[in-house]
């Protein structure tokens, strides 16, 4: 069996944080003058992605880098309450000893680092490489390939929403979808990923399966 190079992303796909993101967004919505997200636009955004949240709220561009460094400064303030994704330790625990593991996020490095840590799963990660834009993931997966001499035919991405399996398209890279996170089933199968999985353990046996061939 083959070594693999298996990239994670962090919000909705390792850590449980949907709500409590959603929550920070509505706390730090009348600041940043766009109304809550209500019960319309929670569908909507699983459906459609990222950006038809931005649009359904009317953020101004130039506004969004200011409300994602707000929303992550708060989540570091909360984030050693948050639990992982039920199953994934395990997951994690597993590959860890066949593969080499990292994530790539929009969250920051001091973040992911004390959920990490707080949870005992530090160890599991090769490295964490992190990006200030919230669409520009595939621009920091195609610095770690470059900068890490990565095989792209053995490395596979696994995110929960539409932009990851985007990215991980216009990287190369073979991209799996989870159905636990951010995005819906229906929204991740119109972009097309690789794989779709719907447990922590069929994670797992699709990396295995990659690493016979």
């Amino acid at each position: 069996m083959k070594k693999l190079t298996v990239l994670f992303d962090f919000d909705g796909t390792v850590i449980d944080s949907f709500e409590e993101i959603v929550a920070i967004v509505n706390k730090l919505a009348h600041t940043f003058g766009f109304g809550p997200i209500g019960s319309d636009e929670i569908v909507a955004f699983r459906r459609e992605g990222a950006r038809s949240l931005i649009r359904k709220l009317e953020i101004p561009l130039l506004k969004i880098p200011f409300v994602l460094q707000a929303v992550q400064k708060e989540l570091g303030t909360r984030i050693v309450t948050c639990k992982p994704v039920q199953g994934i330790p395990n997951t994690l625990n597993y590959l860890h000893k066949h593969h080499s593991l990292g994530i790539i996020t929009s969250n920051t490095t001091e973040n992911v680092s004390a959920f990490l840590k707080s949870n005992k799963l530090h160890t599991l990660f090769d490295f964490v490489y992190t990006s200030n834009s919230l669409f520009g993931k595939a621009t920091t997966l195609g610095t770690v390939v470059k900068k890490l001499h990565i095989d792209v035919k053995n490395t596979v991405y696994i995110g929960d929403e539409i932009r990851d399996v985007e990215a991980a398209k216009k990287v190369g890279i073979t991209s799996i979808a989870v159905t636990w996170g951010f995005n819906n089933k229906e929204g991740l199968l119109r972009a097309k990923p690789d794989y779709l999985v719907t447990t922590p353990q069929e994670l797992i046996e699709v990396i295995h399966q990659m690493a016979k061939w």
